[in-house]
Formats: C-alpha cells, sequence, structure tokens
C-alpha cells in the first residue's frame, strides 16, 4: 500500500512545483508591466501639456491590455495596481477597470476597460471605452450610449438586477466635472447574448418620468455619499439642494441637506422614494 502512495505523491508534487515555476514569469511579467503603468500614472500630473497626458494614457491603455487579456489575470486581484480603479461584478462575469485623466483647463478624460471572465476561452475578451463625455451636448438621462461613445466615470459599485428580459448591471459612479462642480452618476448597463454593451437601460422612475440614467451635479467642495445599503436593500443617497433658493440650477452651490433619498427595485424599475426614514425602512 506505502509503495503505490509514494509514486503518486511524488507525481503531485512535481505537478504543483511545476504549475508554480511556470506561473512565475507570467506573475513576474504582470509585476513589471504594473510598475510601468504606476510610473505612467505618476507622470501624468507633472505633464506640462494635456497632448502629453493623453500620450501617456495610450500608453497606460496600451500596458494594461496586454495584462489583462491574459486568461490568468482574471484570476488575479492586481491590487499592487495603482490609481486605476478595478471591481468585479459580483455574478462573476466580468471584471471593470476605470481612470481618469485631469486636463489642464479642470476637465477629465475617462478611461475603462471590461474584461470578460475567459470561462472556456484562450484569451480574455475585452471591450475598451471611449469618452465622449466632453463633447456631449444631449440629454444626458435620455441617451443610450454604447463602448464607441460613453459617457466617462470612475465605477465603484456594480448591482445585478434579474429583470424579464435578462440581467441588468447598475453602476454607480463618479465623474468629476470641471472646476466647480461634481457629478455621480447611476447608470444601467445591460449585455446582449453576442456580446454586445448598452449603456442607458430605462429603468429609473425618478422625477415623474422613466429615465436611463441619474444624474447628481454638486459643488467640488462638499461631499455626496451614494451607495447600496444591503441592510434597507435600497440604493441611498443625499438629497441635495442650493445653499440658498437665488441658486437654484447653478450646481456649484448645491450641496447635501441633511436628508436622504433612496431607489428600491420593484415590478423591473428602480422607484424613487424621497426622504428616507431609516426607522421604518429598516422595520421593513
Amino acid at each position: 500500500m506505502t509503495l503505490n502512495i509514494k509514486p503518486t505523491l511524488f507525481l503531485i508534487f512535481f505537478l504543483i512545483i511545476g504549475n508554480i515555476k511556470a506561473q512565475k514569469p507570467l506573475i513576474d511579467k504582470y509585476e513589471e508591466k504594473i510598475k510601468y503603468i504606476n510610473s505612467l500614472t505618476d507622470s501624468i500630473k507633472k505633464a506640462p501639456s494635456d497632448s502629453v497626458r493623453l500620450k501617456l494614457n495610450n500608453k497606460i491603455k496600451i500596458s494594461l491590455t496586454e495584462i489583462i487579456k491574459q486568461k490568468q489575470s482574471f484570476q488575479s486581484k492586481l491590487d499592487s495596481l495603482k490609481k486605476i480603479g478595478k471591481i468585479f461584478s459580483p455574478d462573476n462575469k466580468f471584471r471593470l477597470f476605470s481612470w481618469n485623466i485631469p486636463l489642464i483647463n479642470g476637465t477629465h478624460e475617462y478611461s475603462a476597460i471590461i474584461q470578460f471572465n475567459p470561462e472556456k476561452d484562450s484569451i480574455c475578451k475585452l471591450a475598451p471605452l471611449k469618452d465622449i463625455s466632453r463633447t456631449f451636448s444631449g440629454i444626458l438621462y435620455e441617451e443610450r450610449f454604447t463602448p464607441n461613445n460613453w459617457y466617462g466615470a470612475l465605477y465603484y459599485q456594480i448591482l445585478p438586477i434579474k429583470t424579464e428580459k435578462g440581467t441588468v448591471y447598475t453602476l454607480l459612479g463618479l465623474h468629476f466635472n470641471d472646476l466647480f462642480t461634481t457629478k455621480k452618476i447611476i447608470e444601467a448597463m445591460s449585455i446582449s447574448q453576442d456580446g454586445f454593451i448598452t449603456f442607458g437601460v430605462p429603468i429609473f422612475s425618478y422625477n415623474n418620468r422613466i429615465q436611463k440614467r441619474i444624474i447628481f451635479e454638486y459643488g467640488v467642495d462638499v461631499i455626496m455619499n451614494l451607495k447600496f445599503d444591503t441592510h434597507l436593500n435600497m440604493i441611498i443617497f443625499d438629497h441635495l439642494a442650493p445653499s440658498s433658493p437665488l441658486y437654484s440650477n447653478n450646481f456649484k452651490f448645491y450641496g447635501p441637506d441633511f436628508t436622504f433619498d433612496g431607489l428600491k427595485f420593484e415590478n423591473e424599475k428602480w422607484i424613487y422614494y424621497p426622504n428616507i426614514n431609516f426607522h421604518k425602512w429598516k422595520k421593513q
């Protein structure tokens, strides 16, 4: 009995060691490229012009793509990658990388790449997103976007929502607008069976209308809270108001008024509930 087990144990041991040795060059390659990306992000704020900053950003995109197209990278947290947001969808279908480039005039250029779980594929499928926020002039809550014309944001939370038409991913994001205002965005993204990505699913019942997304704009000197509350099973956010009625619709004077509103997913829609009573909702 003992003679049969030992060869098996040795075989397993050498297979493990061989696998570790095979993965080590790949890990080393990740770290080498990550250090390079980090050096690029550190250089951007010191760059003397927007053209130089955007060239540095292109180098970031190329290097990051080389890393995350590798199948093994999906299982790596890539924690050493700084100044680039990276969040997994809770259903593990994809990971979303997003970052911003501050420009000389106070606006920002946004970049993002969606990395899909390779599962049985040999490489990761990627969907780079092209930011058009600085030139967009339409009605933001009505617009439908694609990866080739995307309203840029830094995403920090993904909420998969089951609907009759399939899963919709509700995204919570931050958008540094300009020298005077910041935006928080609640976005709805869908992915079709053939992989087509759409931003702007009309699932928000807000301001007495159905919207494709919700946008909050407020002064740069204040902080707005926007997050999903697991206890209430709602998206909770600060209610924004001008510091004086004189500043109505002048969003650089908007900030939290110490009340809270919320969104609850009911009947295929995120339904708006103003002035949330936390004590009442926790009892439900």
